[in-house]
């Protein structure tokens, strides 16, 4: 924890170095958004809904800071008392990153550092002598979520290596402690005269021994994204459409690009989403996510799908 944070500092004061930063030369964005989704197939899974807000400021080319908070509620069928009714997950998100260019390397080199503080609650429903909710179980979690990246000087080639340590932390109920170990490498490449990028992301999750994820050790999947961006002659106004397709398995795993933790718990199988981007009034988007995705509860072994959307509206300064 304490090496993380010194990385944070590393990166945020190194922003500070060097000439006292003017404001005109930083750059503002702000967003916020909503998903939902449904669950299809599922004797214990209803819908989920969440909301999120993100704040950015940008250095030049320098580097710069965001910060972020994350809320998701996920509601249960509850069939007898003391089954689980809802799950809450409220998490922090704190990031900073420093650019660099080295000559040799020919591009840019960014170090990026995201930390995550959040606490997850699983209620149930006790109907004697009236029906009130209480706290079946609870967790205080904390992600460390360092990342390194190049991208060429042409904005054609990119590599990055992530890293995450996830601690959830039981401090209500019976649950035990979950120590995962998450590793993302991603190649990029861009093309069609910087129109077209496709992108492969790695993602291996190691986890403790836990009785939350009926003793699997590790998950991988492959995930890969293709993102095209329109010139001047914009179909029904569209400035970019991303089309992600995710293989294989994980769970509780972290998104970096999204800054999103994912503490639901239960195994996703795959899955497709596409995101299309509009381009309203001045420096302001806005961006619609429709996807589905399959599940296996880790408590039943119960296969089933979600199906969800996501509206993210963002502003640019």
């Amino acid at each position: 924890m304490k090496t993380c944070a010194r990385l944070l500092l590393v990166v945020l004061s190194g922003l500070l170095d060097g000439q006292a930063m003017a404001a005109s030369e930083w750059f503002w964005q702000g967003n916020g958004s909503v998903v939902y989704q449904d669950y299809q197939g599922a004797h214990r899974h209803r819908y989920l809904l969440g909301v999120g807000a993100l704040a950015a400021g940008e250095y030049l080319d320098r580097g710069g800071f965001k910060l972020g908070y994350n809320y998701r509620h996920k509601n249960f069928i509850a069939s007898a008392d003391q089954d689980p009714q809802d799950l809450d997950a409220n998490f922090l998100h704190l990031s900073g990153h420093g650019h660099f260019y080295p000559s040799l390397l020919h591009g840019r080199l960014t170090l990026r550092m995201d930390i995550y503080l959040g606490r997850d609650e699983y209620h149930y429903l006790v109907s004697v002598p009236d029906p009130v909710l209480q706290p079946a179980s609870r967790d205080n979690v904390l992600v460390l979520n360092p990342h390194v990246a190049f991208l060429n000087a042409a904005k054609t080639r990119y590599f990055d290596l992530g890293y995450a340590y996830s601690r959830y932390r039981s401090t209500v109920g019976v649950m035990d402690n979950l120590y995962l170990h998450q590793w993302t490498p991603a190649l990029g490449v861009g093309f069609n005269r910087d129109h077209d990028w496709l992108q492969l992301r790695g993602i291996y999750i190691h986890l403790s021994p836990s009785q939350r994820v009926a003793e699997k050790d590790s998950t991988t999947a492959l995930e890969v994204a293709w993102r095209r961006k329109f010139g001047s002659a914009k179909p029904l106004g569209v400035s970019s459409f991303t089309l992600t397709l995710l293989a294989g398995e994980r769970v509780y795993a972290v998104d970096s690009d999204a800054r999103v933790v994912h503490a639901e718990g239960d195994l996703q199988k795959g899955g497709l989403t596409l995101a299309v981007q509009w381009k309203l009034e001045g420096e302001s988007y806005l961006r619609l996510q429709g996807g589905y995705a399959r599940y296996q509860d880790t408590a039943s072994s119960e296969n089933y799908s979600g199906t969800g959307v996501t509206a993210t509206l963002s502003r640019r300064w």
